[in-house]
């Protein structure tokens, strides 16, 4: 191919290639997956174009810290979290609760604490009272002390204990009386009106299939 400055381009055309080629797909697993990999490691490594570690007793990964303790919460996004001003408008709202989100398997009751909050997303409902003022702080305050996860052990039995209220429903993941892993969910009307046995099976059946 010709440049514009007369030199030439050296260019190969795969066209031909691609049509006997295979499509593998490899889709990039979750976070959780991930971490579900890595019980009874102690020493872990990080490839980084930057920056890459070996052999580490500790290492950072996407928001986490992982040792051989378990699974926690990047002390950087806390403080972040910690230090975020009160939301002015959805669009900030939307972000605080994007990064809480991302953290709410630590969380004990994340749904119920949050609610006040994701009600504001809906259309022309934003409206910032006392209600939501406490739910953020309240936010805030569980993100800081947020527990330390063990890394799930596929060789051991593990328990998922589960709870209800009148406005939603809660379940923990445990193994050897560690915490995993934390669900919860604010019911909606229709469903707050049902028997607290069918919020104890709507919890179980929402809590087996997180």
């Amino acid at each position: 191919m010709v440049k514009k400055n007369g030199s030439w381009r050296l260019c190969v055309d795969y066209r031909q290639f691609d049509q006997l080629t295979i499509k593998d797909k490899f889709p990039i697993p979750l976070v959780e997956e991930l971490l579900d990999e890595l019980h009874g490691a102690k020493f872990f490594s990080k490839l980084d174009l930057r920056i890459s570690v070996f052999s580490a007793t500790e290492v950072e990964y996407l928001g986490h810290v992982i040792s051989d303790k378990g699974v926690e919460m990047s002390k950087e996004k806390v403080l972040s979290i910690l230090n975020w001003p009160q939301p002015q408008n959805v669009k900030e709202l939307t972000g605080f609760l994007g990064l809480t989100g991302y953290y709410r398997r630590f969380i004990k009751g994340y749904g119920l604490l949050a609610k006040p909050l994701t009600d504001l997303l809906t259309k022309d409902a934003f409206k910032w009272d006392e209600s939501t003022s406490e739910s953020f702080t309240k936010l805030q305050i569980a993100m800081t002390t947020a527990p330390v996860l063990a890394l799930l052990d596929f060789g051991k039995v593990f328990m998922v204990e589960t709870n209800t209220s009148s406005l939603g429903v809660g379940a923990v993941l445990t193994q050897d009386g560690r915490s995993i892993a934390y669900f919860s969910k604010a019911l909606s009307t229709k469903h707050q009106i049902l028997s607290v046995y069918e919020k104890e099976m709507m919890a179980v059946i929402m809590a087996v299939k997180k």
